[in-house]
């Protein structure tokens, strides 16, 4: 059986990480490595670092991966303004496992077949960034900018058939809304491809994950701004997604909160009195063999 993998979006705008809501507005957050390392050390399943950086004319940070690297013990993909192939091996051997690319599979198609070619499809992602207009999704560059005029579902079509091994797709409208992921653009896309996607924009509660798994069977969920602001939220979303009977869910630590009820708000309950007095401390005296 297929795993679910729960993936957490690091955006980093002018050296810091950043919340996004739909792709205009940046709240500042804090130091990156800080923002990956508490996605390492709580169970994330993996970690896409993305530069958003709006001077497209400049190369990829690899000091930025570089340094985020070392505090990322899971796989980690790297991506913002790759352009070519000497772009992808830098940012390999800086640490990243997979680098995304967005633009320049638009502006190059051929780039895909080329990149995947030389390094192998397991670690090429297209970001594919869509927004709906007059009840067609469309691709955008350029941060949801600039329409492309390609329909969604055509460019991943495109994509896929040029050597892609999986598919990030965001969804602008959805993005730093809280209100679930976008349901109509993940089941329309699932059927126009065989590789993963990766369902990104819009999560705010627990059961956005739980929802898109079930109806739109997608495996590989991620969020940025839902595990910013939530201790150990990366855990308690995988704890969360196994109660509710999810069979597809990894765990990398023995902590799990299982037995535990969730909230409204999808954060775990406070225990009873009764059972905050089963959970003391007890010593144990040492063993003498």
């Amino acid at each position: 059986m297929l795993k679910n993998r729960i993936i957490g979006c690091v955006l980093v705008k002018n050296g810091i990480s950043v919340q996004s809501i739909g792709f205009k507005k940046f709240l500042p957050i804090g130091k990156a490595e800080i923002a990956v390392e508490f996605l390492s050390d709580w169970d994330i399943d993996e970690i896409i670092v993305l530069n958003i950086d709006s001077d497209l004319t400049t190369p990829p940070d690899f000091e930025l991966i570089e340094r985020l690297s070392r505090y990322s013990f899971v796989p980690l993909t790297a991506g913002g303004k790759v352009k070519s192939t000497a772009d992808i091996n830098k940012l390999l051997r800086a640490g990243a496992d997979k680098v995304t690319i967005n633009t320049s599979a638009i502006n190059n198609v051929k780039f895909i077949a080329e990149a995947s070619d030389m390094f192998g499809s397991q670690c090429i992602v297209v970001s594919v960034d869509v927004k709906k207009i007059n009840d067609s999704y469309q691709v955008f560059t350029q941060g949801g900018r600039k329409s492309t005029g390609l329909n969604a579902f055509d460019h991943i079509q495109t994509v896929t058939a040029s050597g892609a091994g999986e598919i990030l797709l965001n969804s602008i409208d959805r993005d730093g809304s809280k209100s679930g992921f976008d349901m109509e653009l993940y089941s329309q896309a699932s059927k126009h491809t065989d590789i993963p996607i990766i369902a990104c924009g819009g999560a705010g509660h627990p059961e956005h994950f739980l929802q898109c798994i079930t109806e739109c069977r997608m495996s590989s969920l991620a969020a940025g701004n839902f595990f910013n602001f939530t201790e150990h939220s990366p855990l308690t979303l995988k704890s969360y997604l196994k109660s509710k009977m999810i069979n597809g869910i990894r765990f990398g630590t023995k902590i799990k909160y299982s037995g535990f009820e969730f909230g409204e708000e999808g954060r775990v309950g406070k225990l009873s009195d009764r059972q905050l007095a089963k959970s003391k401390y007890i010593p144990v005296e040492k063993e003498i063999i």
